[in-house]
């Protein structure tokens, strides 16, 4: 007989799945699949009904409201939530690393001498979906080429900027 999983819905712990449950005016299959899901702390809410939400020790109404106040996407502050670190939301950490669910860690990018912390990172710094990216590292030499290029482009850039701000310096001098 397998033994009764204990369960952590919105900071209250219970011993099963049942006892959640009960105290909640849900049946069992709802727990066990929000569990599943990752929505623990949506169970036993209704649908549309806001959730209050404490983020760096204020109160919101709603996780949308929270998200708006804080300038993130709702998406990132129920995820946040739900990972049990509510006072990290919105603080440009790394969300991406993985390590907590037994994922793998950002990968890191090296392409033309220029590292990137993170395939998504490469995406933003040559204004790529990191999905296109992701796809085009994994094909063949034409399309590691194309980012070859935009890497070489980003350089470019960069040592433009770069020169445009030592002459405007020279001239102010």
């Amino acid at each position: 007989m397998q033994q009764p999983m204990p369960i952590q819905i919105r900071g209250v712990h219970y011993d099963s799945a049942r006892h959640a449950a009960e105290a909640l005016g849900v049946s069992r299959r709802t727990v066990l699949g929000a569990v599943s899901r990752g929505r623990q702390d949506f169970c036993g809410l209704g649908v549309g009904k806001p959730m209050r939400v404490t983020i760096r020790g204020v109160t919101y109404a709603s996780v949308k409201e929270a998200a708006q106040a804080i300038g993130v996407a709702p998406s990132t502050a129920a995820c946040g939530l739900s990972r049990g670190d509510p006072d990290r939301i919105g603080l440009g950490l790394d969300y991406r690393a993985r390590r907590q669910r037994g994922g793998t860690p950002p990968k890191a990018v090296t392409i033309c001498g220029q590292h990137f912390a993170s395939i998504g990172d490469l995406a933003r710094a040559i204004g790529r979906d990191p999905r296109a990216v992701r796809t085009s590292l994994r094909k063949g030499e034409t399309a590691r080429a194309n980012l070859v290029r935009a890497v070489l482009r980003l350089i470019a850039d960069r040592e433009n900027a770069a020169m445009k701000a030592a002459t405007a310096l020279q001239q102010a001098a």
